[in-house]
């Protein structure tokens, strides 16, 4: 019993800890790994324990968090500690009691692991692990006697369980709760945009196909040349770069017509900058944290916890602005030379009204022979992109007409975001990626506020109908998976689909189930959303259930042992004269008898260890139970 105690001892606090290492601390880790290897030596007593081991090590372990997390609410120095006390549990592993203990502290520490990730595949990992736990404990508490037919209970107990663990899934009431008070600080979200616009930046970020977020509507679907994912605005011209500004937040007027309704998970950020279709309205954070609105109708997202940004949104149709004294002198403002270039701009651009100057300015675009490129080589200014080298990126021509409405008195300002995404119709939703990141212009049209324009829509229009991706892999080849390249060559993209959409909506309806997923579930059940009293009857008759079809079980297994038992007893009984005493077991019966009678019934003897070898042995088997059966009738229609 000693060596299977050391054995879990350790090899589940491994199985707790590592999976999670890698978002810890490197100095934790080391930590951590050398009290584990002190803890295996005096387990298996290559070091001699002494009592102040345990008190010394404690002590370190306080210095260490101090050091390290400097605050006693913290949750991620929760969990530390909680590995930390298993390391220590090792230095004192005497008896099963303190195994015992071991596993509390590890489930408890596996809780708080959790409470740090989002992914399908620790979730199963997760439940899989308190199995094995579970599993220890039983095979520790009954060494020696835990053989093949108490592990098929147990297992036959868990299978049965899995419906129940289901529906209290589905049912529990969901909360909202966040790890903030706790002192947790989630590390900044990374978007790929910064508060400077510069040449190249996008164009560096197309060239991957990481995943950003997914998007899904509710009711209609736009086509992808409306899908302007807008991340942050830029309003200090500074050339071909530009700068964010002080903050003024937009104020749009709402029509009543709902234009879209969707949600966003994004695959990896917990922090940052959101993207949002239009300037949206209304938005609900789905993980733990807080809006916040910034220039332009922008938002960025301040995480309590570690999770995933999720959030919900709608878009309505907008009728115009609000005119609150804005001063629009800071959307005219231009960087000092530039004057041959403002002067080709009013001289060839200036119409009647500020539409036609814009659509003047875009049909010069798609007619003077400019070009769609990430490679447009080095470029000094604006005057050498528009008058000599006529190639460029988004982000060049985003800034080249930026300036050029601001030449012609129209205020402007660059939006970057992400533009299309690529639609999986086998689960109804967009992947945006970074090779969809983009840049585009808004000008301030009288009456009517802030009206996107894409100058690429002038000179490379299929980036915009088709999509990102659809376009570079077509025209400019940039694919860099070489798996995701060759399953498109095969025409085997659809697995890729298939997959994503596995995946996102195992994620979406199981680790991010939360407390509005379930009021949709109740209304697609019932029609209703459920008040707290019918999901309390609910979840009575669920558990009212399972303990039935448990005590079912039990009962029908009991009653077979029994029923056999008692026929063999009988038998005996019916030949010896000598009275069975119920429930004594079949072979004290035998001895009993003999002793009694002073004869030997070998008969009973062969039936009896036939009985006792199938029903209690570590080896038995289905086709045993069949013979056990068949030969207790035969032996019995011989009596």
């Amino acid at each position: 019993m000693v060596n299977r105690i050391n054995l879990f001892s350790l090899i589940l606090p491994l199985m707790t800890y590592i999976p999670f290492a890698w978002d810890k601390p490197i100095a934790e880790n080391l930590f951590l790994l050398t009290g584990f290897i002190i803890g295996t030596l005096v387990l298996f007593k290559k070091i001699q324990f002494h009592p102040k081991f345990s008190a010394i090590g404690l002590i370190v372990g306080i210095v260490f968090y101090a050091l390290t997390y400097g605050k006693f609410k913290s949750l991620e120095g929760g969990i530390f500690f909680l590995s930390y006390l298993s390391v220590i549990k090792l230095l004192e592993m005497k008896s099963v009691r303190d195994f015992y203990l071991l596993i509390l502290i590890l489930i408890l520490s596996l809780v708080g692991h959790m409470l740090h990730v989002e992914s399908l595949f620790f979730l199963f990992y997760g439940i899989g692990l308190l199995v094995v736990m579970f599993y220890s404990m039983i095979a520790v508490r009954f060494a020696g006697r835990f053989n093949n037919f108490e592990l098929k209970k147990l297992i036959s107990y868990f299978v049965y369980s899995i419906p129940l663990a289901l529906l209290l899934f589905f049912i529990f009431p969901r909360f909202k709760f966040h790890t903030g008070n706790l002192g947790l600080t989630p590390e900044i979200g990374q978007t790929g945009f910064s508060e400077e616009f510069n040449p190249g930046s996008i164009a560096n970020l197309v060239q991957t196909d990481e995943v950003v977020f997914r998007a899904r509507f509710k009711g209609h679907i736009p086509p992808i040349p409306e899908l302007y994912w807008r991340g942050m605005t830029y309003d200090i011209s500074k050339g071909l770069s530009w700068e964010r500004g002080r903050i003024h937040l937009d104020r749009p007027i709402r029509a009543e017509n709902l234009e879209n309704e969707y949600s966003i998970d994004f695959e990896n950020r917990i922090n940052g900058t959101i993207f949002t279709l239009g300037h949206a309205n209304n938005i609900w954070p789905s993980s733990a944290g807080r809006i916040q609105s910034k220039n332009g109708s922008t938002f960025t997202f301040v995480a309590y916890g570690r999770e995933r940004i999720r959030f919900r949104a709608e878009n309505y149709m907008i009728e115009g602005f609000q005119n609150d004294g804005i001063q629009m002198s800071r959307y005219l403002q231009l960087p000092k030379g530039h004057d041959k270039l403002k002067e080709f701009m009013v001289k060839n651009f200036k119409k009647d009204n500020e539409l036609q100057s814009i659509n003047s300015f875009l049909s010069y675009l798609a007619n003077n022979d400019y070009l769609y490129s990430m490679n447009p080589g080095g470029l000094t200014g604006l005057e050498q992109f528009f008058f000599e080298s006529k190639k460029g990126f988004c982000e060049h021509y985003a800034a080249l007409m930026a300036f050029a409405l601001r030449s012609l008195d129209i205020p402007s300002r660059i939006v970057t975001g992400y533009q299309g995404g690529d639609f999986n119709a086998l689960g109804d939703y967009f992947i945006i990626r970074e090779k969809d990141a983009h840049a585009w212009v808004e000008g301030w049209i009288k009456g009517k506020g802030w009206v996107r324009f894409d100058p690429v829509n002038s000179v490379a229009p299929d980036r915009l109908r088709i999509g990102a991706s659809s376009y570079y892999d077509q025209i400019l080849l940039s694919t860099d998976n070489a798996v995701v390249r060759m399953l498109k060559v095969l025409g085997l993209s659809d697995v890729v689909l298939m997959a994503d959409s596995l995946f996102f909506n195992l994620n979406t309806y199981f680790v991010n189930f939360d407390k509005e997923a379930q009021d949709d579930l109740f209304k697609s059940l019932f029609g209703r959303k459920l008040k707290g009293r019918d999901i309390l009857i609910i979840t009575l008759v669920a558990i009212g259930l399972f303990i039935g079809v448990l005590f079912f079980i039990n009962r029908t297994s009991r009653n077979k042992i029994y029923f056999y038992t008692r026929k063999i007893a009988k038998s005996l009984e019916g030949k010896s004269r000598v009275p069975w005493i119920e429930n004594e077991s079949l072979m004290n019966y035998l001895e009993r008898v003999e002793s009694t009678t002073g004869r030997s019934y070998e008969e009973f003897n062969k039936i009896i260890t036939i009985f006792n070898e199938c029903y209690f042995s570590a080896n038995s088997t289905k086709s045993d139970f069949v013979r056990m059966k068949k030969e207790i009738k035969s032996f019995l229609r011989t009596l």
